[in-house]
């Protein structure tokens, strides 16, 4: 039983993002994805442990305060709702938030009362950038020959792969969209950078994950993915600039410029480059130009008046207002979560918003880099509604498999290995309750 415990954890942290399954096979008011399926299964099961142990019930520090930020956040979401330009669409879409938000938190806490959860969180992510990879196999696959997928099996788990410009395919993993696939891979990466022992193989997944990453083609991935890199390569360094550094750096510049200038090919180069720049830039996919119209029409709805300043225009109902950029489709948004929350939701969620991820910048460890990149990312897209953004959330506030140091190297926390998951983790519990 136990076995079963851990495979079902396991699978649920690699599926968290699975979008690409709908076990109603379309059929069904919304998309039935393995997280929603599973998450009841893996609650009860974490549910009949702790039981079984006796419930005894020590939650890490910053568990509780976690809660109330998320619980205040959802709550005003929930409020906006009421006062809704779509109520329907309102009452439908909160409500499915709240309930994935609750489960990742439930489960997030269910891994935490674990003696193993670096070990759980590592293996998820391993299974997960495995499925990734197969999937994308797949993609390509039916990307040159579209009969190799039969229509019935589409309908529950879609490979179809997405495209640029019709000619480059779009290699998006689990997720069924591109820029949410390659923060979901950028999750998991970063899980195993993180939790994994020295001896684990993580640069080996770490390659994998890079390289899942870019094939998504998503600039707001691979951007979150960059900044993700340099916040981690920058930590606790301290960078000293002398003169001879400077010197050199400027002699490197120099014989690489004059290399590229006197190079024949050069400028027909730079001028097919900024040729598929310029291209990238137009309103298709997603452009910048389009980013800058949908932000500023996200502040115009947010600033047209103290009502909607205050609650927004509804949780979920943005899409009504973007219709002239997004005909026909109800998923439409203003392409930010923060941009979002302050039309939808009004001032109030977007301050809440922006201190949680404030808050978590500003505390030391190593998820900061990956928080850094989630906050990157968020400003150019919105991930407010896939779970592992949550979960990388929770994670981060209450220090989740983080086991401090020795005094002498305060400051500088450690990471559980599963061979030390369990004494670990109850000294932590012991000192470290829940508020």
């Amino acid at each position: 039983m136990p076995e079963v415990r851990d495979a079902l954890l396991v699978v649920w942290v690699a599926l968290l993002g699975a979008t690409r399954v709908d076990l109603l096979a379309g059929a069904g008011p919304f998309l039935l994805t393995p997280f929603l399926l599973l998450s009841p299964l893996v609650l009860a099961s974490e549910l009949l442990r702790v039981a079984q142990q006796g419930w005894e019930i020590r939650l890490p520090a910053g568990a509780g305060s976690f809660t109330v930020a998320v619980s205040v956040l959802l709550a005003l979401l929930v409020v906006s709702a009421f006062f809704s330009i779509e109520p329907a669409a309102s009452a439908r879409r909160v409500s499915l938030l709240v309930v994935q938000v609750g489960f990742v938190v439930a489960i997030g806490y269910a891994i935490a009362l674990r003696p193993d959860p670096a070990r759980i969180l590592v293996r998820g992510a391993v299974l997960a950038l495995g499925l990734t990879v197969a999937v994308n196999a797949a993609q390509l696959a039916l990307w040159f020959q579209d009969e190799l997928w039969p229509r019935p099996l589409s309908l529950v788990i879609s490979l179809e792969p997405g495209n640029y410009f019709g000619v480059i395919p779009r290699l998006t993993g689990l997720s069924h969209d591109p820029n949410l696939g390659g923060l979901l891979t950028l999750g998991y990466l970063a899980l195993i950078q993180i939790l994994s022992p020295p001896e684990h193989p993580r640069s080996r997944w770490v390659a994998v994950g890079v390289v899942m990453v870019v094939l998504t083609l998503s600039r707001s991935a691979v951007l979150a993915a960059l900044v993700y890199g340099a916040l981690r390569w920058g930590a606790g360094r301290q960078v000293r600039i002398t003169p001879g550094s400077v010197g050199a750096l400027g002699a490197m510049v120099a014989a690489a410029t004059a290399a590229i200038l006197l190079s024949p090919g050069f400028w027909d180069g730079l001028v097919g480059v900024a040729e598929i720049l310029g291209t990238r830039l137009t309103p298709d996919e997603g452009s910048a130009s389009e980013h800058a119209i949908l932000f500023a029409r996200g502040i115009q709805v947010a600033t047209e008046s103290v009502k909607q300043a205050l609650v927004g225009v509804g949780y979920g109902a943005g899409y009504v207002l973007v219709q002239d950029i997004f005909p026909g489709n109800e998923y439409g948004n203003f392409h930010s979560l923060f941009i979002t929350f302050f039309a939808e939701a009004g001032t109030p969620a977007l301050l809440v918003s922006v201190a949680i991820f404030v808050h978590l910048l500003l505390r030391e460890g190593p998820y900061r880099p990956l928080i850094g990149a989630l906050v990157v990312f968020n400003l150019f897209q919105q991930a407010h509604t896939e779970p592992n953004l949550w979960l990388i959330l929770l994670l981060a506030w209450s220090g989740v498999a983080v086991v401090p140091a020795s005094p002498a190297s305060a400051g500088s926390p450690s990471f559980s290995s599963p061979s030390s998951d369990a004494a670990s983790f109850s000294s932590v519990s012991r000192t470290r309750t829940g508020r």
